[in-house]
């Protein structure tokens, strides 16, 4: 009994130095533990400041590049808007320029054919004047006259007028002189007599009056006393 009891003492005695050591172990392990929590938690630190720099430069980068991308789409839009004015401008310029040029040929499209007519004109004139010169043709020539007055009806609703300047002063933008004279009547440059009527088509000559012009009065011839005669005074 005594010898159980010893060895139970004995077991007893070791616990504690046991528990001694183990306690101790375990408070150097823990230290370590924090030890190396430490040293991971300051490399983690470090770590995420690294990725922090890194994702700053990275988001300095992108912003950069999201301003030159913005720069460049401005730049391509004024282009484009630059390129849309344009095409509006050259479009209005079209439209115009056409109804200019239909404009101008329902005005003057039908100028070569009523060209060709008045040669008609001229001859069918022609032979209204010498039906007047013959008094057994009056009733012809009044039928004529009728004829020539619808002619130039029809004409003038078409934008054609005459041109007879008799007795006008001489322009030479609708008339064409064919020859002068002097005159007692008309001052210099005055028209004497219309050989040919001349025509606008609205506000186009299509062919210039033909007209005889004026020089004025005529000179008088100086007289001139018969040599070696003298003058005698009847005084």
């Amino acid at each position: 009994m005594a010898r159980g009891k010893k060895s139970k003492a004995k077991r007893k005695g070791e616990n504690p130095l046991t528990e001694s050591n183990s306690d101790g172990d375990m408070e150097e392990t823990e230290v370590a533990a924090e030890a190396d929590g430490a040293i991971d938690s300051s490399g983690q630190t470090e770590a995420e400041d690294e990725n922090v720099g890194d994702a700053g430069t990275s988001k300095v980068d992108t912003h950069g590049e999201l301003l030159k991308e913005l720069d460049q789409a401005v730049s391509k839009a004024g282009e484009s808007h630059d390129r849309y004015l344009r095409a509006v401008a050259e479009q209005e310029n079209f439209r115009k320029r056409t109804l200019r040029e239909k404009e101008e040929l329902r005005k003057y499209g039908p100028a070569g054919f009523i060209e060709d007519l008045l040669s008609v004109l001229d001859s069918f004139n022609i032979g209204l004047e010498a039906a007047r010169s013959r008094p057994e043709a009056a009733s012809v020539v009044e039928g004529f006259e009728m004829v020539r007055a619808q002619f130039k009806t029809a004409m003038e609703q078409h934008g054609v007028t005459e041109i007879d300047p008799d007795g006008e002063v001489f322009d030479p933008n609708s008339h064409e002189a064919v020859s002068q004279q002097p005159s007692d009547l008309f001052e210099e440059g005055k028209i004497l007599a219309v050989t040919r009527l001349g025509y606008r088509l609205h506000d186009r000559l299509l062919r210039a009056a033909t007209v005889v012009v004026s020089s004025g009065m005529p000179c008088e011839k100086e007289k001139v006393e018969p040599e070696g005669k003298d003058v005698v005074d009847p005084t």
